[in-house]
């Protein structure tokens, strides 16, 4: 097997929301693309007729006849085929490819819009330095977490060559007159798009329609020399849950009385939040701030908040604890009234001589005209005098 010298860029947006982690995880060392008995076959490296190449125990040793297009250039590739779409939750850890020019070529994972709209979910660039005579395999692996493009149920597999050739081999006899290949990709199962523009992660490209649209089998179908390796990807983490913390019962709707952190190893990877029950919380699914959702009483609330990545989901506890808030705690009630704290709420009891709410009215015990035969009132507290 030849190694080639490559280069990593990595660019992964993630653009629409999944049902939940209910997907199925992918499994280590699960394989999309080329993969099957017919795509690999083994080829007499002395027939010119036919490239030859192997990787690893992965492939045996394989063919690929008309191993370059001579009208693609910068060309968008996506396949549909059953063996090109993933059927599992997890991460690309590894792309092994069969190349013929040098070059960049950028492996990509798409997701379905509708009709034939995808939308690019991330890539990996591999450079090829070097072109060799009959064609080579290579094989790029993804090993930082960071870099791992998270792959969903229903991507599907698909590559841009930003140069002046497709460098991405392929097989164009598919005839199975030659008894190689049982497994070509039908022309309803790819797309291409020719004279592209590279197209920035997140964004989306509609197809004028599948390959069967341009000309007459057998000659359009293709066996691609691509396969994708993905694995499970890791579970976040959060980084201050479980946690407790106390705010008192007068909290307004919409107060945020906590922000729950998390992490993924994968940083392309993008994280929701939920909490259980909702009775008195909510729960910001994107930055994690809890707030306050209703009314509140007093008591302890044990809260599950659960943080997922669309394949794997944690939980962990938040206690709260609502305390009766003192109303009478600033001394509301004036000359020397006792405070009578109650929910949201605070009675004065009066000393005698004063009203009002807070007590901070005197009362005028002249304003009945207590004194006789012309004598003058004086006010006091609680008393008259008349002179």
């Amino acid at each position: 097997m030849k190694q080639y010298r490559f280069s990593i860029f990595i660019a992964v947006f993630i653009f629409a929301s999944y049902s939940g982690s209910s997907a199925t995880s992918c499994s280590a060392y699960t394989y999309f693309g080329a993969t099957g008995s017919g795509d690999w076959i083994t080829a007499d490296p002395s027939d010119t007729t036919y490239n030859y190449f192997n990787y690893h125990d992965y492939f045996d040793q394989a063919f690929s006849n008309n191993g370059y297009d001579y009208g693609t250039k910068q060309s968008i590739y996506v396949v549909n085929d059953t063996r090109y779409t993933i059927d599992c939750c997890g991460v690309v850890e590894q792309w092994t490819v069969a190349v013929f020019w040098p070059g960049d070529v950028n492996m990509q994972i798409w997701t379905p819009v509708s009709g034939y709209e995808y939308s690019l979910r991330g890539e990996n660039v591999i450079t090829v330095n070097y072109q060799y005579t009959n064609g080579y395999d290579t094989a790029l692996v993804v090993d930082g977490a960071s870099d791992q493009i998270p792959v969903r149920n229903g991507d599907v597999i698909g590559w841009y060559s930003p140069g002046d050739q497709n460098i991405i081999k392929y097989d164009l006899d598919c005839t199975n007159t030659l008894g190689y290949n049982d497994d070509c990709i039908s022309p309803s199962n790819y797309f291409e798009k020719d004279d592209s523009s590279a197209l920035s992660v997140g964004g989306s490209v509609a197809f004028a329609g599948p390959a069967a649209l341009w000309g007459s089998s057998p000659w359009i179908q293709r066996n691609f020399g691509v396969m994708v390796e993905v694995g499970p990807s890791e579970p976040p983490t959060f980084q201050n849950v479980p946690n407790t913390t106390s705010i008192e019962d007068n909290s307004a709707s919409g107060t945020v009385i906590f922000t729950a952190n998390a992490v993924d190893a994968n940083t392309l990877e993008t994280l929701t939040m939920t909490i259980s029950p909702t009775t008195y919380f909510a729960i910001n699914g994107s930055n994690g701030e809890v707030t306050v959702d209703s009314a509140l009483t007093t008591g302890t609330y044990v809260l599950t908040i659960q943080v997922s990545d669309d394949c794997n989901d944690v939980s962990a506890d938040l206690t709260v604890t609502v305390t009766a808030f003192d109303d009478c705690a600033s001394s509301p009630c004036l000359n020397g009234a006792t405070c009578n704290d109650a929910y949201l709420a605070y009675t004065c009891t009066c000393a005698a001589g004063y009203t009002g709410g807070d007590c901070q009215t005197d009362i005028d015990e002249c304003a009945p005209t207590p004194c006789q035969n012309g004598g003058t009132c004086t006010d006091g507290i609680n008393t008259y005098t008349c002179n």
